[in-house]
Order: structure tokens, then C-alpha cells, then sequence
């Protein structure tokens, strides 16, 4: 007899995959295809594990019932049971003292609702675009960044008993808050200068008075790295703080800052924890005694306890999958929870017994219709880029042999996940290299953003790629592509003017091509964070036109796949409507596929399943040719 789970991801998969366009996709090659693809797209995910305030049951976000929905389990294993039915839901904060959960929602704009662990109790606490930080640790009081009235993210509190929420400063300035002191006194919050330089204060919640914790005479970022729900923490005592920080390094690492530093002088960051690869993101035990930070290399993730009073480092068993995408402390502190992302299996949930140093698999996505043998797992490689430097991606092969060897280039990069996309192109016989691209774009050095040093670095990057490829007999230079979404997006078109000659086919998802009408056309908050911090008004200009692919879009060579949501918040879509024009009115072939109920992110399973079909038929009839 089959479980719940998996009644629930047939039945999904059945209604929604009815749905799925099958018809725009001529002949019984992509008929098949297509149901492929519908197939990948339904495959079940958990993301955002919270603990209820015993331990008992953990909430995360899954796509069991088609769509992101807030699910509860008990920690023991068992069925789920579906809390919310949001439109466009992301994540989820289950407040430490009662049975509300925070979480956001919307397409487009994310509005911010609590809602009780049975599903009763849905509340509106903001509108406008939303970020959730924490609950205090009374669970009176919910911390999170909003913008009203269209204005900047700016730190607010909402009080739970009463519905009303305020602001936590006067200004508006881009601050998001990150943590607040058990006592309720103190908030700590970041002030973004831009997408690679920020710097912490402490903020008196009483007299709304901000005190400067960080050196701002050195560019740098204090964050909790890069995956979900970590950010700087307070230490139980709150004379300390706990972030991720490049500060005066070149990679990530796990750091402590004084909150109280001695005869005025700003706070010093001492790191406590240093390896080779990057520290991507941490959590602290509820005793703020103890911290999982996890660190991301070549071989994969890894994860290390630190004990804060001693600094004793304790280096857990290896995960069972690739990477890791989110953690959270038990309220005892016995256990944590990880959400465990890999190339060729379905995101889950996982908990680790500290003590007996074990993993247990809470969560057990479906995949109805996939044989998970047949998925390509990709493997790390290691090649020099122009400048000498090692490169690494994600490389997958694929199992079936092509005489053309067509090859993509995806340009995301990043962690190693199930990309539908990625392993229906493997079906056709086309390979896939995803770079991890370098620091790039807006997050380079003013100099070299003026000078066109950063873009020449992003096309030798590119061009190391391909050579790599060629050079291995992976590839055939004369069939070879490359594709990217967001920042991925804009590499790729770097990619398909700066190198026309490498590529025969594109594909553009939500990129930036004009960083003058970006900046003119973005929200309060995006305008702040990537408007160039630029002084002379000529270095600005020639800046933002090396950042602009638009200038150069007469060199493109290779036909053009362009997708976009209509309501994108992060990447207005006048960006994409800029580049199709500019690229039909110079005979390039072009074609563009908007999605009127979406915005950055793609959540409707009909839309997914579509965009991936759509992407692997353009890319098959140009690399397959």
C-alpha cells in the first residue's frame, strides 16, 4: 500500500502533469521530453527545518502537495501534515514559546504571515516586500526587515498580542536586523553599502540610538554566509557577536566581535574557526554555548562543532549528500536539524545525533516516474583559469554517447542540486559544466570595474571553460552552449558578447543587460545595495557600461532564449524587454518566453515544467544540429 507521501506526490504529479504544455513541443522526441521533464519538476523537496518549542515536531517547507507549503512532522519520523496554502511560499521560523510559525509569501513582493501549527490562526503581520530575522526569545515579539511604502528594507517588531508593528530606527537607511539580546534591549543590524560591503551596529530599542560595531575604514561583509536563516548572532551573554567575515582575508570565516570593546576604540574581529575552503554559514544552540558551522570546498560541505567557551572544534561525520542548505539547534541542543541538497537525489531533511554522531532521515522525498540511478551525480573538476588560478565546477557527463559532444555551460554555479533541466539535457547526450564563477560583476574593485579588468576577468574565465572542455575531448567547439539565471544571466551574456565565437546557442533567465536603466528601474532597496559607490561621475559612467552587455550586443553570433517573470522584483523585466528588442532589431534570433504569473523565482509547477522543456528544446536544436 502506498504511504501518504507518496499518494500525495502521484496525485500531484498526475493533476498538475496534465497541465504541462506538451503540445509546444513538436514531435515524439520532446512529447517524451516533456514528460520527463514533468517528472524531474515534481520531484519532492524539503527546505527550512524549524523545531516546535519542545522538540517534538519540526516544521520545513515541501512541495509534496505541487507547491511550497509549510509541513509538520514528529521528530520520531511518521506522516506529514500540511499546514498552509500559500501562493509562492518561502520559509519558515516556528516561534520558540507557542505554536505560531512565521513565514513569508507572495509572487513578487514577499508578505509576511504567522500562522498556528495546525493550520488555524492565518495573520497578516506586513505587506510590501518582507524578510523574516527572528522571534524574540519570549516569543512575544517578531523581529523581520520591510519596506512600506515601497521605501528600503528597514529593521521593524511586531508585538503578537497586540497586531502592531513599528520600525526599529527612524532613518532609512538599508538596515536588516539579525538578532536581538535575551533581554529585549538590544538589536543587532546590518547596514548594507552595497552587495559586497556592509558593517554591523547595536541598536538601544528603547531610545533607538545606533552604536557602529565594525571598522568602516575596511570594505567587508559581516554575515552568517550563505545559507538560509544564518545570520550574526548574539552570545549569550551579549558582550560578543558571532558572524561570517572576509574581513582583511580573501576567503570566509567563522568570527567572533567584542560588543563592550575598551577605551573607545571599534570592536576587533578575532576569528575563531579558519580552513581552506569558504565558511558558508553557522548556527548557535539555544544556550548560545555551542556552533555548527558548516564549510564548503572542493570535496563537498563539511560541518564542525565549536564549543564557544573552550574553542574546542569537534569535526562531525561526513553528510550524506553534497551540500547543505539550512540548519537549525534543537531547543535542547541534543540534536540538529539540516536540510541536504545533491546532484542526483531529492532534497531532505536529515537530523544528527550529536552523542551517538549519527544521521537520521526524517524526510523521504518522492520521485514518481524517476529512477534516481538514472540521474547523472555530477563530480568536482579542477582547471587554471588566464590569470593561473584554480577554477572548479560541477561536471556531469553525460551516460549516452554523441558523436557531436554538445556541452553547456550554465553559469549559476553554486551548490550541486537536481536541476530538471540539467539532467534532461543528459537524456539528449548534451553534458553540462557548471563553473563556480569568481567574484564578479558588482562585487569587483572599483578600479577594475572602471579599467574593464573585471569583465576581461569573467570572459578568460569563460574562455578557461571551454578550453577545458575541448581540450579533454569533452566537447566539440562547434557545439557547444552556455545559459544562466540572475547574476548567472548577466555572465552569460558576457559570455555571448565578449566570446561569440565559442558558443552556438543561449539562454538568458532574468539577467541584468543595461546596469543604467537596472539601477533606474529597481526598487529602493536594490538601488541602494548595487548602485555603484562611485564618486567621479566619468569612472561611474564607464563602470556601469562595462557592466552592461547592452553596448555590445552587435557581437552576438548565437541565436537567443530569453525568460523572464513579468513581476520579478530583483531583475525588473524591462531588462529582459530592453534585450529582446535590442537583439531583434539587429536580426539576431531571438525568442521570448515571459511568465505573467511569476517573479524571480519561478513557484508554479506548470511554469517550471515549461520553462526547463522549453530551454532544452532551444538548446537540443542548435547543439544537436
Amino acid at each position: 500500500m502506498p504511504s501518504k507521501i507518496q499518494a500525495i506526490a502521484f496525485f500531484a504529479a498526475l493533476t498538475l502533469g496534465s497541465r504541462v504544455l506538451a503540445a509546444e513541443v513538436s514531435g515524439a522526441k520532446f512529447d517524451a521530453l516533456s514528460e520527463k521533464i514533468s517528472q524531474l519538476s515534481s520531484m519532492g523537496q524539503c527546505s527550512f527545518p524549524t523545531f516546535s518549542p519542545d522538540g517534538s515536531q519540526l516544521a520545513f517547507v515541501s512541495n509534496l502537495s505541487g507547491t511550497e507549503q509549510i509541513w509538520t512532522v514528529p521528530v520520531t519520523g511518521g506522516w506529514p501534515n500540511q499546514v498552509t496554502a500559500a501562493e509562492a511560499l518561502v520559509g519558515a521560523v516556528w516561534c520558540p514559546t507557542s505554536d505560531k510559525i512565521a513565514f513569508m509569501a507572495g509572487t513578487g513582493s514577499r508578505q509576511l504571515y504567522t500562522v498556528n501549527a495546525d493550520g488555524t490562526g492565518l495573520k497578516q503581520i506586513a505587506a510590501g516586500d518582507n524578510q523574516i530575522s527572528n522571534w524574540s526569545s519570549n516569543g512575544k515579539k517578531l523581529f523581520y526587515s520591510s519596506n512600506p511604502g515601497g521605501k528600503r528594507l528597514a529593521p521593524c517588531v511586531a508585538d503578537i498580542e497586540t497586531g502592531l508593528s513599528k520600525p526599529l530606527l527612524a532613518d532609512e537607511d538599508l538596515y536588516f536586523v539579525n538578532d536581538v539580546t535575551a533581554d529585549g534591549k538590544t538589536a543587532l543590524a546590518t547596514l548594507w553599502n552595497g552587495n559586497s560591503d556592509c558593517q554591523m551596529y547595536l541598536i538601544d530599542l528603547a531610545t533607538r540610538n545606533k552604536t557602529l560595531l565594525t571598522d568602516d575604514t575596511q570594505k567587508a561583509l559581516y554575515s552568517g554566509g550563505g545559507i538560509n536563516r544564518s545570520v550574526p548572532a548574539f552570545s549569550s551573554d551579549a558582550t560578543e557577536v558571532y558572524c561570517v567575515t572576509n574581513y582583511q582575508r580573501t576567503n570566509y570565516a567563522f568570527a567572533k566581535i567584542n560588543t563592550k570593546p575598551r577605551d573607545s576604540e571599534k570592536s576587533k574581529v578575532e576569528f575563531i574557526a579558519a580552513q581552506p575552503g569558504n565558511c558558508v554559514g553557522f548556527c548557535l544552540n539555544r544556550q548560545h554555548s555551542v556552533a555548527a558551522t558548516v564549510w564548503r570546498a572542493d570535496s563537498g560541505d563539511s560541518i564542525s562543532l565549536i564549543d564557544l567557551r573552550s574553542g574546542k572544534t569537534n569535526d562531525l561525520a561526513p553528510l550524506p549528500a553534497a551540500s547543505c542548505a539550512e540548519l537549525e539547534f534543537s531547543p535542547d541542543g541534543n540534536t540538529f536539524a539540516l536540510s541536504l541538497i545533491d546532484s542526483n537525489v531529492p532534497q531532505d531533511i536529515w537530523l544528527y545525533h550529536i552523542k551517538e554522531r549519527t544521521y537520521q532521515k526524517l524526510t523521504h522525498s518522492e520521485h514518481p516516474g524517476i529512477n534516481l540511478q538514472s540521474l547523472v551525480k555530477a563530480e568536482i573538476v579542477n582547471y587554471k583559469g588566464s590569470d593561473g588560478k584554480d577554477i572548479s565546477a560541477w561536471l556531469y557527463k553525460p551516460k549516452i554517447q554523441n558523436a557531436r559532444k554538445p556541452f553547456v555551460i550554465a553559469c549559476s554555479g553554486g551548490t550541486s542540486h537536481v536541476e530538471p533541466e540539467f539532467q534532461a539535457l543528459l537524456t539528449l547526450g548534451i553534458g553540462v559544466i557548471a563553473p563556480k564563477i569568481r567574484e564578479s560583476g558588482v562585487d569587483s574593485k572599483q578600479n577594475d570595474l572602471i579599467s574593464g579588468a573585471a569583465l576581461r576577468t569573467e570572459s578568460d574565465d569563460i574562455r578557461s571553460c571551454a578550453t577545458y572542455l575541448t581540450s579533454n575531448g569533452l566537447a566539440n567547439p562547434q557545439h557547444i552552449g552556455i545559459m544562466g539565471f540572475s547574476h548567472g544571466a548577466r555572465v552569460t551574456l558576457v559570455g555571448l558578447t565578449e566570446c561569440p565565437d565559442l558558443f552556438a546557442a543561449g539562454v538568458v533567465h532574468a539577467g541584468v543587460v543595461d546596469y543604467a536603466t537596472y539601477i533606474k528601474d529597481s526598487n529602493p532597496t536594490r538601488k541602494t545595495i548595487f548602485d555603484l559607490k562611485i564618486e567621479n561621475e566619468k569612472d561611474k559612467a564607464k563602470a556601469m557600461e562595462n557592466l552592461s552587455p547592452i553596448f555590445h550586443l552587435n557581437r552576438v553570433k548565437a541565436p537567443v532564449m530569453v525568460q523572464q517573470g513579468a513581476n520579478d522584483a530583483q531583475i525588473p523585466a524591462s531588462q529582459s524587454d530592453e534585450l529582446v528588442q535590442a537583439l531583434r532589431k539587429q536580426g539576431t534570433t531571438v525568442e521570448y518566453i515571459q511568465f505573467p504569473d511569476e517573479g524571480h523565482w519561478l513557484h508554479k509547477y506548470a511554469n517550471r515544467v515549461k520553462s526547463a522543456t522549453e530551454m532544452v528544446r532551444f538548446l537540443d536544436s542548435y547543439l544537436n544540429k
